[in-house]
């Protein structure tokens, strides 16, 4: 062999390095130039000072074959006059906020951060966290409880102004999630959670006959074969996940499993020691999908999990006519606020609905001004009567628009360019672009409605 050529493994091994290192500089440049300080992680001098509107941005890194490790994304805080007070962070998907009174609460892969006027405290987790799967104000005390998927444990986090008070352990997962109480608690099945199989048949044996299942004559036919024979396909599970000692949250309700079932992304909430959230029977008579490709329509049902009696009832919800109350199957993800006995959310379309639990009857309120609402491209926050959206650019190159609705009258505001939030969201080489998980607006915030 020529002392002047060179070997083809060694070529490979040499572009390999050299590819390397250059992605480990996009790296560095991406991560290495934010650090973390002790007490205050990456939001140094990061405020909610003066700021009406704080939008979470994130990219998950899973592309191109990279890890999420490297996901990161943005704090924008953004002032009447426009301008905004940025803070990097680590990403993390799926990331929530909370503002109540004076605190805003928010997460990365890393730290529970609360957030005031005056400045930023960040509490670092044992655990990284990666998948947020709910974040909640304790109606008791006011602290924040967060709650994160990391691998085969699920684990909630009870934080105030001290730090982390204590933490639950979970195994098995709980993806469908609320808060009553100061607890957490958790909609599931043995079906998901195979683990607490036990404790489900335990609770179950416990009741008295009949018991696990109340109301099923008001379901509309929802009631499932299962629980009509006696002989349950596993069980349906109210779980409190948070606060409970051991690995296993203890079982409050059962019911016999209805296997049509689903659960999409909505909240959870309690009244009177109900715990109520929204879903729909996956079978042909409540789920229709159109012949020519179109979405169809779902009817939807509310779940009533009694605390007091361990029972669980499902019904039908209805629309203002006393029909049954159905939306586009791509339609069933829900973004909402519960106040005692009523729950108003907007669907991904921007339609904004009241739902009455006492009744189970809804009433559409308004529909907030998308440009492009059949992109369910939006997200939503409904709070104090008024629903939000912001609805990013088709392209990404324009601004995304922030447009707010007085639910009263349903009288809405002229959509707002919230100018540079785009710039924001275009991400780097490695993490691709970052998209818009979740927003707040600062509470008692009144909106400008066009008259």
């Amino acid at each position: 062999m020529s002392a002047t050529r060179t070997h083809p493994v060694l070529n490979a091994v040499r572009r390999i390095g050299s590819a390397f290192c250059a992605a480990a500089l996009v790296v560095c440049c991406v991560s290495c130039a934010h650090s973390a300080k002790e007490g205050q992680g990456y939001l140094e001098g990061f405020t909610t000072s003066g700021a009406f509107l704080v939008v979470r941005v994130v990219s998950y890194g899973i592309r191109n074959g990279l890890p999420p490790s490297i996901a990161n994304g943005y704090l924008v805080a953004f002032q009447q006059d426009g301008s905004m007070r940025t803070a990097w962070t680590q990403g993390l998907l799926d990331s929530e906020i909370t503002w109540d009174g004076p605190v805003l609460s928010v997460g990365d892969s890393e730290y529970e951060y609360l957030v005031t006027d005056d400045g930023a405290s960040a509490f670092p987790r044992t655990v990284d966290g990666g998948h947020e799967v709910g974040r909640f104000v304790s109606s008791t005390d006011g602290s924040v409880l967060s709650f994160y998927g990391e691998g085969p444990v699920q684990r909630a986090y009870n934080i105030d102004s001290g730090g982390i008070r204590d933490r639950s352990e979970n195994q098995g997962f709980y993806l469908t999630n609320g808060e009553c109480g100061g607890r957490v608690l958790s909609s599931t099945s043995t079906r998901i959670t195979p683990i607490l199989q036990e404790s489900a048949s335990e609770f179950a044996a416990s009741r008295p006959p009949g018991g696990a299942e109340s109301g099923a004559g008001e379901s509309g036919g929802a009631q499932s074969d299962s629980a009509e024979s006696g002989t349950p396909d596993g069980y349906d599970i109210l779980a409190q996940v948070h606060p409970h000692d051991g690995d296993l949250p203890p079982v409050l309700a059962v019911a016999p499993r209805e296997t049509r079932i689903e659960v999409f992304r909505t909240d959870l909430w309690c009244a009177d020691d109900v715990f109520y959230h929204l879903m729909y029977l996956d079978s042909p008579e409540f789920v229709t999908r159109d012949s020519d490709g179109g979405e169809g329509k779902t009817t939807i049902f509310l779940n009533e999990w009694d605390l007091r009696t361990g029972e669980r009832r499902i019904r039908m919800v209805t629309d203002e006519e006393g029909g049954s109350f159905a939306v586009g199957y791509h339609e069933t993800a829900f973004f909402g606020q519960y106040d005692e006995q009523s729950y108003t959310f907007a669907t991904p379309y921007g339609r904004v609905f009241r739902l009455d639990a006492q009744s189970a009857r809804v009433t559409q309120l308004t529909t907030l001004p998308l440009a492009k609402p059949e992109l369910r491209s939006a997200r939503f926050y409904v709070r104090d009567g008024y629903a939000y959206a912001i609805e990013p650019s088709e392209d990404g190159e324009a601004p995304p628009q922030f447009s707010a609705c007085r639910l009263s009258d349903g009288r809405c505001s002229t959509p707002k360019p919230l100018e540079g939030l785009e710039e924001k969201m275009r991400g780097g080489p490695l993490t691709g672009e970052r998209i818009i998980t979740s927003f707040a607006v600062r509470p008692g915030y009144i909106p400008d409605i066009d008259s």
